[in-house]
């Protein structure tokens, strides 16, 4: 079988089942499916959009920035990407309390799950 461009096998296989898991979920399931078109009318009817282009965009101009300093190359656009869904957005959807503390908590957090996540894919070579 061969894999998605710019991604290994693992990762591929990741992505075939999670399509299928979703696709069975939403075919077998009307909550589900009117459930994610309410969430999608939320978030992009509302100004909820504009916090996530602005979030995107300055994504963008971190990394042109690094790119231009050297310190960022194409490579590395899958982790960017899964870092700017998995633990950007969520970590900026989470956050109640605005407190010196509560941020420097979140530093440490996302520092760990960078740390997890690179020990968990250098675990198998590709």
């Amino acid at each position: 079988m061969p894999s998605i461009p710019g991604l290994n096998s693992r990762e591929t296989a990741f992505v075939v089942w999670a399509v299928l898991i979703v696709g069975y979920v939403a075919v077998r399931s009307a909550g589900v499916r009117s459930s994610a078109a309410a969430l999608l009318r939320i978030t992009f009817g509302s100004i909820l959009a504009v916090f996530i282009v602005a979030a995107a965009a300055y994504m963008a101009a971190t990394v042109w920035l690094l790119k231009v300093l050297g310190y960022w190359n194409s490579p590395m656009a899958k982790t960017t990407l899964l870092w700017f869904i998995g633990t950007g957005l969520v970590t900026a959807f989470s956050t109640k309390r605005k407190d010196g503390r509560h941020f420097w908590r979140l530093v440490l957090r996302n520092v760990g799950v960078a740390a997890v996540l690179a020990y968990v894919m250098n675990i198998h070579p590709s």
